[in-house]
């Protein structure tokens, strides 16, 4: 009973982050979707609820095991140390002000 008339709603956890090293999680797309595309994935048993559930709770672990292979981490709690801190809080003050720009720049003309 595989139909595009039987709507099923599921939610994919990408909850990745680990509470002790703040890092960041930068994913190359491309190999994502190789790995992904190269997946087996056949659902089956969908005639009860539980078969249901189980065929989503594999999905999910697929497509979340596939993102994490295709993601680089990066550290967050680097600093940049090459960088003064008067020049750091200027990038800092900077940013903010491009920012404000693109928000309001249609009110400035």
């Amino acid at each position: 009973m595989t139909s595009d008339h039987n709507p099923v709603i599921f939610n994919i956890d990408f909850s990745l982050t680990n509470n002790n090293i703040p890092k960041k999680y930068i994913p190359n797309w491309e190999k994502f979707n190789y790995l992904l595309s190269t997946a087996s994935y056949t659902p089956t048993n969908l005639n009860t609820l539980h078969g249901i559930e189980n065929s989503i709770n594999h999905l999910t672990q697929l497509i979340t095991t596939r993102y994490d292979s295709s993601c680089k981490s990066i550290n967050t709690n680097i600093t940049n140390s090459h960088i003064s801190s008067s020049l750091q809080s200027k990038v800092i003050i900077r940013n903010r002000l491009r920012k404000t720009w693109q928000k309001h720049q249609a009110l400035c003309r």
